[in-house]
């Protein structure tokens, strides 16, 4: 990162201005409205990040896995028969 300049109004929010350098290429990347300085950052690396990215300067991150909890089958009562309706 070779720049950075953070500023807040009450009508605009948080925002900010970065400038990165990377294989003699220049990103200038403008974050507008930002509720938070820190979500004002964090949005700022996403873009930069998106920047090297597309522009094949970077490769993708790994997906993130989703795991799912395992559920348990579902409870029977002691009044509820185990027989199929309609097979009695």
């Amino acid at each position: 990162m070779q720049a950075l300049k953070t500023g807040f109004t009450n009508e605009a929010g948080y925002n900010l201005a970065v400038s990165a350098w990377r294989n003699d290429r220049q990103f200038l990347m403008i974050v507008m409205g930002a509720r938070t300085r820190a979500l004002s950052f964090l949005d700022a690396k996403r873009l930069l990040r998106y920047g090297f990215v597309e522009s094949g300067l970077d490769t993708p991150p790994e997906p993130k896995r989703r795991v799912t909890p395992r559920r348990s089958p579902p409870r029977r009562s002691a009044t509820t028969s185990a027989t199929p309706t309609g097979l009695r």
